[in-house]
């Protein structure tokens, strides 16, 4: 998302009450993005199972909620739109498509944000893997 949609889309959504994040966290319920595309923010939103919609989302949102003092706010309740109605479009470079992935593989399975309940993981760049296995291979020798 461009510097000034995302800083109007920041302004939108604080205005609405929403907390706006920098990073994505396990108490993110959403993540906006202008198309899909594979980064890290996108990996744990899909990992969590949050949705992930465009800013469309956000300014229907800000209509629904302006419409509020003319249905009477004290009689109607706020329904937020429907987030796989705003489900970004998926952004894929050629050099890098991953066969199979397509839009839909993005959206929230209630079974995926608790597939790794329990499980550690261990996260090295290349040069630690090679001075692990090093280790490794000297204490096996």
């Amino acid at each position: 998302m461009k510097s000034a949609a995302k800083q109007a889309l920041t302004y939108t959504a604080r205005g609405l009450g929403m907390c706006v994040m920098r990073d994505f966290t396990s108490d993110c319920t959403h993540l906006a993005m202008s198309s899909l595309k594979v980064t890290m923010k996108t990996v744990q939103a899909v990992a969590y199972g949050r949705h992930i919609v465009t800013g469309a989302w956000v300014k229907e949102c800000e209509r629904r909620a302006n419409l509020l003092p003319e249905l009477g706010a004290a009689t109607t309740k706020f329904e937020f739109p429907k987030e796989e109605d705003y489900l970004p479009v998926l952004e894929v470079e050629s050099d890098s498509a991953i066969p199979g992935l397509r839009a839909e593989l993005f959206r929230p399975v209630d079974t995926r944000a608790r597939i790794f309940n329990g499980k550690k993981f261990l996260f090295m760049d290349a040069q630690e893997v090679s001075r692990h296995w090093f280790y490794k291979a000297e204490s096996i020798a």
